[in-house]
């Protein structure tokens, strides 16, 4: 375990030292990888047809809206543990002690994060992540990645989306063999934003000229 996440540092440090030598002009996206990430725009497009498209049309058609809005809320419960970190990383207290908050009425009368108890109260998640905790710490964006199956990126966020995956707090709760449930949240959150965005994500992807350049300015 502590050679896993004595590399994963490294490979950080790695991404960081590259995004910090490669910003880009202002307005401008920075884009040397454009063969390769035209490559991997392709494939990206050819498994939202093949698979994501239709897995989310299936789950909006079967599961009822109530349903859906649950699953999404377990779903994002799961990564306010994360989000409090980097609030804190942040030196932003009051978001930390909101989704704190947010966290524990959710989790415990909310049963799992099925239900928005603290939405009610007033009590909204505080988005954030890692990406954002190097972009207050003055890292730069760094070039233009689009990731396989994730999708556009940067150098920074992709460095956050390592670094959140080798430390997510949730995974010291959860029992050895159960870390199928994060997996199973972030793809339960995957094919419901695709359903509920469905015709933007079709306008982009699929009947734009250049797909590429308009997911790219998105």
């Amino acid at each position: 375990m502590i050679f896993e996440r004595t590399r994963t540092i490294f490979v950080v440090a790695c991404l960081a030292v590259l995004t910090a030598c490669a910003a880009s002009e202002p307005g401008e996206v920075y884009d040397p990888f454009e063969p390769v990430n035209r490559s991997i725009h392709q494939v990206n497009k050819g498994l939202d047809k093949a698979i994501l498209s239709p897995s989310a049309n299936v789950y909006g058609s079967i599961l009822p809206k109530e349903v859906r809005s649950g699953l999404a809320n377990a779903a994002d419960n799961l990564q306010l543990p994360g989000m409090v970190v980097n609030d804190i990383l942040q030196l932003k207290l009051q978001d930390a002690v909101a989704n704190t908050v947010r966290f524990g009425l959710n989790s415990t009368i909310g049963l799992a994060g099925l239900w928005d108890p603290a939405g009610k109260l007033g009590v909204d998640e505080r988005s954030t992540d890692f990406g954002e905790t190097l972009h207050v710490w003055g890292f730069p964006e760094g070039p233009y990645l689009e990731l396989p199956v994730l999708g556009p990126s940067n150098t920074r966020d992709t460095a956050g989306l390592i670094v959140e995956f080798a430390f997510n707090p949730v995974l010291n709760w959860i029992k050895a063999g159960d870390e199928w449930i994060l997996a199973a949240a972030e793809v339960t959150s995957l094919v419901n934003d695709r359903y509920n965005y469905g015709s933007t994500v079709d306008s982009v992807l699929h009947e734009s000229e250049d797909s590429y350049v308009q997911s790219r300015l998105l």
